[in-house]
């Protein structure tokens, strides 16, 4: 079977809004978001904060981590971000890249916009049909319920020729990520669930309380949209929304136990996790007591619902603390309530701020090669993954 890394990201700079590095700056800093982002995309910008980027001083430490994510995208295509992850593994290795619709984060336009970065991943995974495996983002703030399923519908399926064979569409799952605005709940998503259920095609969503946030102000249509309708369940209670701090009100977006409902409507829905709930669940310094720990709730939705999965993106570079982390996927791939619900996936190219590609992946699977744990690595990168993608479009 092949070996599938699950999770990267490929666009570039162009598909950044104005305003994105505003995620990571002091609010004080907020109004030099766009100027900043220009300087470090250039060659100078970067070269200089590569120099300190290993500096405690805070705001370099944001600045390099923005330029990590330049050094790659920056002055480059789609078509060059994905070509540059292909030195780091075996030739028929193939790669679930995520798109992203920033359109709607309140950070400004950019300079491709959503569309032409659905445009770009399409003509670049006809050179690469077989390897190169994109999903959908998809927004419910882009269209009604009907049009947002046209919208999946146009992306994601397949045509019957006359042979009978199927010509399958460009896409081949859909990417969510909630702290952009928007709770998985909205009735306007419910028409893709069902599509995504009918057909197998399956879902990614980002679950960790750290990455990208809505920028603008919550409106109350945001913080309490009508949710799908699930006979026998109550609505879920609308969240607290302190109206201070964007990055922890749009936590409340990525719950895990936003997903109860859905998976009671749609109990073979496919649906990953992303990020384990990130280890900062997994080893917080100060739990937060307000609320239910992520990483437990990962792992309650697994063992919960028959198709739910989770991947090790960006939570494999944290290889601290006498590799506790590692410890801790490898004992989750020895319990049966798990063993075949967790995907391997790197996360890149956001990781290259803690590891290069090219090192990240090699040492996991290493590691877990020299504790005679190959099973294991079967598992992560050729089975799970291979039960995950496959649909009535996609055969793995």
């Amino acid at each position: 079977m092949p070996f599938y890394n699950c999770h990267i990201h490929i666009f570039s700079a162009q598909c950044a809004p104005k305003k994105f590095l505003q995620v990571g700056l002091p609010g004080w800093l907020d109004w030099a978001a766009g100027g900043i982002k220009g300087g470090l995309e250039t060659r100078t910008g970067r070269f200089l904060v590569g120099l300190f980027s290993k500096a405690r001083v805070p705001f370099i430490k944001v600045a390099s981590r923005y330029a990590s994510f330049a050094s790659i995208g920056t002055n480059s295509s789609q078509q060059m971000v994905f070509e540059n992850i292909l030195n780091f593994y075996p030739a028929g290795t193939r790669f679930v890249a995520l798109t992203l619709n920033m359109d709607y984060m309140g950070a400004g336009p950019s300079e491709l916009k959503y569309q032409g970065q659905i445009d770009q991943v399409i003509r670049l995974r006809s050179l690469y049909p077989d390897i190169l495996l994109p999903f959908l983002c998809v927004d419910p703030r882009m269209g009604t319920k009907e049009e947002l399923t046209a919208f999946v519908q146009k992306y994601i399926g397949g045509t019957v020729l006359q042979d009978g064979r199927k010509a399958s569409k460009p896409f081949i799952g859909v990417k969510l990520y909630p702290s952009l605005g928007f709770f998985p709940y909205d009735a306007r998503l419910e028409g893709v669930y069902e599509y995504c259920e009918t057909n197998g095609i399956p879902i990614m969503t980002h679950c960790t309380p750290s990455g990208a946030f809505f920028l603008g102000k919550i409106t109350p249509l945001m913080s309490m949209p009508q949710p799908i309708a699930v006979a026998g369940s109550p609505a879920p209670a609308a969240p607290a929304f302190g109206g201070k701090n964007n990055d922890k009100d749009c936590d409340n977006f990525l719950l895990p136990s936003n997903w109860d409902s859905i998976l009671i409507k749609f109990p073979k829905l496919k649906v990953c996790l992303a990020h384990m709930g990130g280890t900062s669940e997994m080893w917080p310094k100060t739990p937060d007591l307000s609320r239910a720990n992520w990483y437990q709730e990962v792992k309650r939705l697994i063992s919960t619902h028959a198709n739910v999965y989770t991947d090790i993106s960006y939570t494999l570079s944290d290889e601290k603390a006498d590799y506790r982390t590692w410890k801790e996927i490898e004992s989750l791939l020895g319990q049966d309530a798990y063993a075949n619900r967790i995907l391997f996936g790197t996360d890149y190219f956001m990781t290259e701020q803690e590891d290069a590609e090219e090192y990240l992946a090699q040492k996991f699977i290493n590691w877990l090669s020299k504790r005679n744990r190959i099973d294991y690595v079967r598992l992560l990168t050729e089975k799970n993954p291979a039960e995950y993608l496959g649909s009535s479009f996609y055969t793995p």
